[in-house]
């Protein structure tokens, strides 16, 4: 049974808490990170049992659903086993309040008797009525009592304890004082569930558990390993806790027969196996474990040495043992399983790519990883369930999307940039793909990008690895900003998400209005004034850049993220470029200016506002709301809006203000 979730029917009260962090989640990145290409997938060890062929499960777990703890989850199945038995309904809601406030109290003190109403059977069938009374004298302390009442029941004829034998078996199981009567009981318990008694509750594969951890505990690790296999394969998640727990004590005692047993039995030696998969070489061990320094080092180099002398040499096996070796920098020893492992699979190819890396041949890199790109996506069964970064699933890329952004961050090494491009955003990488399209492309470049291999339609949902299509509706809202942020305002809305489109348009017409000559002052001005609140107010969405200075991609909440710094931190091998550095060193806007928008919407008031009166209210609340937009961020930029409020607009009631105050007016007046 699992150390950490207890099917225990008696279970007093469910102590349920739940800690949440709330904040950011920054997407992975791989073209500036030094390791990324370097580091090993892993396997997550309960996906690794479940390859281990097992036979068909002889009992099912009964898992809780949702929310329900332990407690819960047995008043409901006891419930069940009594409208089974054909109890009244209203008797069964008499015993479930019983049964729900004998769940609810607290531990008693040593000998206090139960509250009598607590205790009653009325009306109950023989069987429940005597576990009922059997609960209550070990909820008491009195485990003797209980003791002999679990056993008178499971003495009366089969007919008389349908429901509660399997129960009854297992709650001396675990209140046996002696090992080997333990086991007799789990054995018990499952015999009964076959023998067609009631097991609403799942307690013949919990036994299974249970019985495995006294093997455990005696040192039989086989026969545990087997019991844990068993209630694995019964549904129960927590056995792969035990089974974790099980294969590191293996390699903890460093046991040279009991390795060799684990070696040459298939099943047991895939646990140790995903064991090795799924951890690293030096957090292999339980915290509390005493184990020699010596010990904890070269484990994986000796669990192969075990395999290759038990003459375990499985060609198909052979690409996970690899990658075992690799993750545990044991780099010669890969290279050996590697040799016998079958030549085109898609595991074996990947590490030959990091071998490569890891010899300096990155042109060998990227030759395997395109053999794996190129054919259809997951390219091998022995890439299914490995995953990259050990954090939440559904934040995190699979292996088959890593190897593609891996060959992304190869091809952009190598100066291929489009086709960088299109593995990033295929791989998922969102902030890699954003980097190379905003700040190594050109705009031109980017264009010819997005029309030829893009199109015009882009999906509602974003796109995965498995259901890729280039039509990403990211990359062609960021070339829509880039060829605003160029003046290039008619080539702009095609590329527009549909929702922004109004307001685009809308800017559009005023700053024609505002640019057009013929038109009275008085109209240029106000035309220009709006489309300058109007790029204030959407700017981000209209021409901010989707990594800095702006961060778009961020909704600017955060500053920071990928860029040429970064990338410059790389190993020699994957450095940028004299050719990316010359083409990221020409920024399209001046990088020091975060929210760089606002400065394009103040520099439109201030075209504005020279077209306006001196001395007027309307002057005076442009250059107040303009200042405004800049005046915290940037006091110094901000300074020519006040200079012209106390010039221009000394005797209205702002200039006023702000000669008083030395600085804009606290409020609009």
């Amino acid at each position: 049974m699992s150390f950490f979730k207890i099917k225990f029917f008696l279970l007093l009260a469910a102590l349920a808490g739940t800690a949440s962090a709330c904040g950011p989640f920054f997407p992975s990145t791989i073209i500036d990170q030094p390791d990324a290409l370097l580091a090993a997938p892993f396997a997550r060890f309960a996906d690794s049992l479940a390859k281990i062929p097992l036979p068909a499960a002889e009992f099912r777990a009964v898992n809780a659903n949702g929310n329900k703890s332990n407690s819960e989850q047995t008043l409901a199945a006891e419930m069940a086993d009594l409208s089974a038995a054909g109890v009244p309904a209203g008797l069964i809601e008499r015993h479930r309040i019983r049964r729900a406030t004998l769940a609810a109290l607290k531990a008693l003190p040593a000998g206090q008797p139960l509250p009598a109403e607590l205790t009653q059977t009325d009306g109950l069938p023989p069987e429940f009525a005597e576990y009922h009374s059997a609960t209550c004298a070990y909820l008491s302390g009195d485990t003797a009592t209980a003791i002999r009442l679990w056993q008178h029941l499971l003495a009366r004829p089969p007919a008389e304890r349908k429901y509660k034998s399997a129960w009854a078996a297992y709650m001396l199981g675990r209140t046996a004082g002696q090992e080997e009567d333990a086991r007799a009981y789990y054995q018990k318990t499952r015999q009964l569930a076959r023998d067609g008694c009631a097991d609403t509750l799942g307690l013949a594969a919990a036994s299974l558990g249970w019985e495995a951890k006294t093997w455990l505990d005696a040192g039989n690790f086989p026969r545990a390993a087997d019991l844990y296999l068993a209630q694995f394969s019964a549904g129960d998640p927590t056995a792969a806790i035990s089974l974790r727990t099980l294969a590191t004590r293996v390699l903890a005692c460093n046991d040279a027969p009991l390795l060799r047993t684990f070696a040459g039995d298939a099943r047991l030696r895939e646990i140790i196996t995903a064991l090795f998969l799924s951890q690293r070489e030096e957090a292999l061990y339980l915290p509390d474990m005493e184990v020699s320094p010596a010990d904890r080092t070269g484990a994986t180099a000796r669990w192969l040495t075990v395999l290759e002398q038990a003459g375990v040499i499985d060609s198909q096996g052979a690409p996970r043992l690899a990658l075992a070796a690799y993750r545990a920098g044991e780099f010669t020893l890969t290279a050996r399983w590697l040799k016998l492992a079958p030549p085109d699979d898609a595991l074996v190819l990947w590490l030959q790519a990091k071998l490569a890396l890891r010899a300096g041949d990155l042109d060998g890199a990227a030759n395997k990883l395109s053999l794996l790109v190129h054919r259809a996506i997951p390219p091998a069964d022995s890439l299914a369930g490995l995953w990259v970064f050990e954090m939440d699933e559904q934040e995190t890329p699979s292996a088959e999307s890593h190897l593609l952004a891996e060959l992304g961050a190869l091809k952009l090494a190598r100066r291929d940039y489009t086709e960088a491009l299109e593995l990033l955003l295929r791989a998922g990488y969102w902030e890699d793909s954003a980097y190379i399209a905003e700040q190594v492309l050109t705009v031109d470049e980017l264009k010819i990008f997005v029309d030829s291999r893009v199109g015009p339609a882009a999906p509602t949902t974003p796109s995965t690895a498995e259901n890729f299509s280039l039509a990403h509706p990211d990359i062609r809202h960021l070339l829509a900003r880039r060829l605003v942020r160029h003046d290039r305002l008619g080539e702009a809305r095609a590329y527009f998400p549909e929702r922004l489109i109004p307001a685009f348009d809308r800017f559009v017409v005023l700053l024609h209005a505002g640019q057009d000559t013929a038109q009275p002052a008085a109209v240029r001005a106000a035309a220009l004034m709006d489309a300058a609140r109007l790029m204030r107010a959407e700017g981000m969405a209209l021409r901010g850049t989707e990594l800095g200075p702006d961060c778009a991609i961020w909704e600017g909440s955060f500053s920071g993220g990928l860029n040429l710094v970064s990338r410059a931190r790389l190993p020699d091998l994957l450095r940028p470029s004299a050719d990316e550095f010359a083409r990221s060193s020409l920024p399209e806007i001046d990088a020091g200016h975060r929210f760089h928008y606002r400065y394009t919407a103040a520099n439109l008031a201030w075209t504005a506002i020279t077209l306006m009166p001196d001395d007027s209210e309307v002057t005076a609340r442009a250059l107040t709301e303009a200042g405004g937009w800049l005046k915290a961020r940037d006091p110094r930029t901000a300074n020519r809006f006040y200079q012209a409020l106390v010039r221009r607009c000394r005797h209205t009631p702002q200039g006023e203000e702000a000669a008083r105050k030395h600085w804009f007016p606290y409020e609009k007046l």
